[in-house]
């Protein structure tokens, strides 16, 4: 087996450096013993690997990031987030109780806080995961964590349980309006007649 080990004291120089002019050629391919792929790096920077990739610094990605299991990360810098929201990708539909929701994130507490690694001074807003947990029951077993699939979907159930109990006001005020109307009406008339 080949050790490289690479040394350079001058800044801006590469202590390792590998050419492959073939377009998608592999700089780096890495096997198990029982010939598995687990870890390729490709000319055009693309970066695979089996298991788990772990950076104590910060991972820059100029081109796609993408795994089939979870990522973990204090800060998330993006210019856009796209979740996978197909609906072939989900089962189990079942109607929603929006004026239920609503009611259950009317009573959950919202607070402003900060994480304990920041300064106090960096406020945030919102529920703890536990209280999210409680009201709604989302994410199976895990109260440490809220998915922000079902943040957005609260708050777009929330949004139609306050139109629906809007409308319900709406219909409510017209008909009391036309009672009103009615009564007005034949109060005129009795009043003429007398």
């Amino acid at each position: 087996m080949a050790n490289l080990l690479g040394d350079s004291s001058i800044i801006g120089t590469a202590a390792l450096r590998l050419f492959h002019t073939q377009p998608g050629g592999h700089l780096i391919y890495g096997t198990t013993q029982h010939n598995v792929t687990s870890f390729y790096v490709l000319n055009d920077g693309t970066v695979w690997a089996l298991g788990n990739i772990v950076s104590e610094g910060s991972v820059h990605a100029r081109g796609s990031l993408s795994t089939d299991n979870n990522v973990h990360a204090k800060r998330v810098y993006a210019s856009g987030v796209r979740l996978t929201s197909d609906k072939n990708a989900k089962e189990n539909f079942s109607k929603v109780n929006t004026l239920e929701i609503l009611d259950n994130l009317a009573s959950m507490p919202i607070q402003y806080w900060n994480y304990k690694e920041e300064s106090s001074s960096e406020r945030h807003i919102g529920p703890t995961a536990q209280d999210f947990h409680a009201a709604f029951g989302l994410d199976g077993d895990d109260d440490k964590y809220i998915s922000c699939i079902d943040l957005q979907g609260v708050a777009l159930a929330a949004i139609q349980g306050l139109n629906e109990k809007n409308e319900r006001l709406k219909a409510e005020s017209a008909q009391l309006h036309a009672n009103l109307a009615n009564l007005e009406a034949r109060l005129s008339a009795l009043e003429s007649k007398g």
